[in-house]
């Protein structure tokens, strides 16, 4: 009886696992995930600083951010951004304009009538 209840225990474990992992999709960083719109600029140990630039309609698709970081503003608009859960947010930032984001998973769209440029610095 113990054998069966070790071997029954190892099934539901494996099961478990299995589940949780699909539950748990990981998506890549924005650089991965949305090299349309970010690319790099410097990377060390303690930060990441990247350029973005969203054309009409552009869609970054859904990327991590793994750490916390800001975003400067260089050229105004309006973007739509859209959580894992499906909340969204519709963000207006004008040029010199400074956003904190948290370490984040979504996708961002420009749905506004002007191209969006700016600078992320991911604080690590």
């Amino acid at each position: 009886m113990k054998r069966f209840a070790s071997i029954f225990a190892g099934i539901f474990m494996l099961c478990s696992v299995s589940a949780f992992s699909a539950e748990t999709k990981t998506y890549p960083g924005p650089q991965e995930g949305a090299p349309n719109v970010y690319k790099q600029l410097f990377d060390n140990e303690r930060v990441r600083v990247s350029e973005i630039k969203f054309g009409l309609g552009e869609k970054a698709a859904m990327h991590t951010h793994p750490y916390p970081h800001a975003v400067y503003i260089i050229e105004g608009g309006e973007l739509t951004i859209t959580h894992l859960d499906g909340t969204s947010a519709v963000v207006k930032a004008k040029a010199g304009d400074v956003l904190w984001m948290g370490a984040e998973t979504h996708e961002a769209v420009n749905t506004g009538t002007t191209v969006v440029r700016g600078t992320v610095t991911e604080i690590k």
